[in-house]
Formats: C-alpha cells, structure tokens, sequence
C-alpha cells in the first residue's frame, strides 16, 4: 500500500460520514395540514440525486433548501463537491467557508474535500482544493498533505516530499502531529532518505510510542531499505500491543519472504492460517512445500482434465502412461465427449527435445500416433528452457507460430495467476507449481508445471478451456 493511500481511504469515508449525516442538527418542522412545502422530502431528493451523482440537479435543488437552512452540513457538502465535480471551485469554496467562519476548519474540510473527486480529475480538482486550503491558511498543515498526498499517490514522490516536509513543520499540536506526521518520513523513505526518515519517525516516537501508524512507519522504512531484521523487529512490537489486528503478522510474513527466508514465511502462515483461514492463499504464494506435489511421471497412473469447448463439458484423460519426458513418453489417451474418442500416442525423444509445435486436438486420426515434430500434453524441454530461463518463446498451439511470453502474478488479477487450484493428487490434496505464459493478445493462455522432468500442461485456454481435475 502507498504510504498516503490509507489516509485517503480514512479520509473519503469520513467526508462520506460528513455528506450523509448531519453534524450541526438542523430542525425541520414535520409539514403541517396545507403546507406546500415538505422540506424532510426535498432533503431526500437532495441526497439521493447526489448518490446518483446528478451534480447539476443537487445544486439547483439544493441552492433554496440551503437559504432555509443554511448550518445543514451534509446538504452543504453534497452541494460544494457538487460545484468542485463540475469545476466550480469558488462557488464549492464559498460554501465552506460560510459553513465554517473559522479559517483553520475552512481550509481543512476544503483540503479534504480534494480527495472526493473521480480519479481522473485528481490533478484538477483535487489540486485545486488543496491550493484554496493552502491559499485561506498557508501555515496549516491539511493543504500541503492533501496536495502531496495527491503526488505520492501519482508516483510523484519528488513533488510529494517538499510538500509533506511543510506539511510536518506546519503541524501545531499533537493531535495533528498524531494523525498527519507520520507522513513525512514515509516519503522521506520513498524518496530514497532512509536516514533522515528515521531520525524524523524517532522524533514522532518518543512522543507517542505506542500509536500504531508510527510505529507501523518505522516498518515502511526499514523494508523500503531492504532492512528485514529490523522490520520484522517493528511487526512484532505491533503484534504485540494489537494482536487482534492480524495484518500485522501478514506483513511481517511478506517481510520474511522479501528477505528471502521462505521457511520462516511459511511457518508464520501458519501461526496466521490457524487464527484465520482464509489466508490459506499464502501457502500458495509462497510455495511452502508441505503443500505442494511435485508428481513424478513414473508415479503416474491416471491423469484428468475437465475440457469446456463450445458450451459442452467432459473429460480428457491419460493413462497407462511411460517413459519420461527425455526419451520418450507413451500413453492412452481418452474423452468422455463421445463413442470412439481414444487412442495410443507416442511422443518421441526428437519431439520432447525440441518441437515448438503442440497437437491439442483429439480425434479418430490419433487411434495410433507417433509424433516426430509436435508434443501433445507436455512441452518440449527447448520450449521449458525459454520460457523459463529467457521468459519468451515461439510457440504453436494450433494457431500457427506465435510468442508467448511468461505472466507475472499481479494482485488482484485472478484470471492472470498461476494455476493456484487445489488437485487431488494420489489421495492428498495438493498444491501445483507452475508458470503461466500467453500470447500477446491474450487470446491463447497455458499453465505448465515448473519441472522441466514432468513439464506437463496444467490448464489451457486457446478457444476451449482445459483444466487439471485430478492425477492418480
């Protein structure tokens, strides 16, 4: 996570808080018999054309509700993000600072406000709200925060620092060292200053040494300078002040991995995993080898796919298979699609060494086949050695010659992952290591077991849909 992004999030759920609650209570009389107007109604109807984000509307409705009640805050804010949505800033920036005629709460809620804009205008509005912060108090903190944290989340950490550095000197009293300081030396770390980072969180420290994002911060640091031990040394003194917040033993897990110390990685998981299962994921992602097969061919008896093609669904499966993937493979082959879909292939030494091509379609015509120049099931160990040690290579799935290229496993890309699927595997429930490559359009994808002496296809997606079911 980017240093700035939590604040944000804090941020945008208590400016959400602020637009649908009302702080300052405003008194509206229940319609009486007769009366014409129903304001409770057009409250609602305020509110609900700003969660339908219909701006023009919420100003129009909202511009004669707010000469009746004028301290009405949510109405207030929904109508300033209103105007600052369709860049009207000094009429958005007018209306809060009537709200609050106090010139430091003005420009805090004015700087805030610069985080409820779409992201696409973040450079736009968003700035813009930070500067009028800036402008009405330039020696409060919440203008130069927002405006850097606007950068730092950009990636702009070089516009960010000098920002966030008035930001820490224009910080007054505790609370706002408390809730804002911690800033600075995140982006001093991002800025590559780890020294000056720390000498600046030991000085928030000392003051409160047991707030959580500081001491969270000293983490950030020491990981940004590739310095575990100490992170990890952070990680257990939060753990130890919040053990219910179990993030923290998560991250001190990614710690022990980024510092290459895989056994430790895993057995924290599963200190973790036995307080909550569900990060059952990480046994997965940091291969910890109690639960992973690694299937020899000789050990193999049956293997089955579940194949999705044009809407049907059956299997395809191999058996009495022998040899090994440096001589020569040799195997039954059956789908349950239909009457006389089986066969006997060999896959010769010449095929396994170095064919680049794959046979992917099963049909009569491979009752009895040998293949010289193509493998079917497996890849070649040439195709392995590139794909693997070069992260590239030409392929052809049916298709005709193609790249294909390794996939790097991204967060929250589900659909682009190593095949993470749980396989029976001889009676126990495993998982697989694999590498996943796909062409450049996407349109054709392969998970292939990372054993270059069983480089067996896992899954396929080239127009029909293969995927590992079982292997016996």
């Amino acid at each position: 996570m980017k240093p700035i992004k939590l604040f944000l999030t804090v941020s945008c759920v208590f400016l959400f808080a602020v637009c649908f609650s009302q702080q300052v209570k405003t008194k509206i009389s229940k319609p009486v018999a007769g009366a014409k107007i129903d304001y409770q109604k057009i409250k609602e109807d305020i509110t609900n054309l700003y969660r339908a984000e219909k701006y023009t509307a919420v100003i129009t409705k909202a511009t004669p509700y707010l000469l009746k009640f004028p301290k009405d805050t949510a109405i207030t804010f929904q109508k300033a993000i209103s105007h600052i949505t369709l860049k009207q800033y000094p009429q958005a920036f007018n209306l809060l600072k009537k709200l609050y005629i106090n010139i430091d709460t003005a420009a805090k809620y004015i700087a805030l406000t610069g985080f409820s804009v779409p992201e696409k205008d973040i450079f736009t509005s968003g700035i813009a709200c930070a500067n009028e912060a800036i402008k009405i108090n330039p020696n409060g903190p919440y203008g130069y925060f927002v405006k850097g944290g606007i950068y730092s989340d950009s990636g702009f950490h070089e516009k960010a620092l000098p920002l966030m550095e008035k930001m820490f000197m224009f910080c007054r009293n505790d609370e706002e060292k408390r809730i804002l300081g911690y800033f600075y030396p995140k982006e001093l770390a991002l800025n590559k200053q780890s020294t000056k980072a720390i000498t600046a969180v030991n000085d928030l420290y000392v003051n409160y040494p047991k707030e959580k994002e500081i001491i969270y911060t000293y983490a950030f640091i020491y990981n940004k300078d590739e310095q575990y031990d100490k992170a990890i040394e952070k990680y257990d003194e939060l753990i130890t002040l919040f053990p219910e917040q179990l993030e923290f033993q998560y991250d001190r897990i990614t710690a022990y991995d980024a510092w290459g110390k895989t056994a430790e990685a895993c057995t924290e998981t599963e200190l973790l995993i036995a307080k909550d299962n569900g990060y059952d994921f990480l046994r997965y992602r940091y291969k910890c080898p109690a639960y992973f097969a690694v299937p020899a061919i000789k050990d193999i008896k049956t293997i089955t796919w579940s194949v999705n093609s044009y809407g049907g669904n059956y299997n395809f499966k191999v058996t009495n298979l022998t040899g090994n993937a440096t001589d020569s493979l040799v195997f039954d082959w059956l789908m349950t699609s239909g009457p006389n879909m089986n066969g006997h292939i060999t896959i010769t030494k010449q095929a396994l060494e170095k064919a680049t091509a794959q046979n992917n379609n099963f049909g009569p015509d491979l009752k009895n086949a040998t293949l010289t120049d193509k493998t079917t099931v497996w890849i070649s160990k040439a195709v392995f050695n590139e794909l693997t040690k070069k992260g590239s290579c030409k392929i052809d799935v049916g298709a005709g010659e193609e790249i294909f290229t390794a996939v790097t496993d991204v967060a929250g890309k589900r659909d682009e992952e190593s095949f993470d699927l749980k396989i029976p595997i001889n009676g126990s429930v495993k998982y697989l290591n694999t590498f996943h490559i796909k062409n450049a359009a996407g349109s054709r994808q392969l998970w292939i077991l990372n054993d270059i002496q069983n480089p067996m296809i896992v899954k396929m997606d080239i127009g029909f849909l293969l995927s590992l079911k079982s292997i016996d």
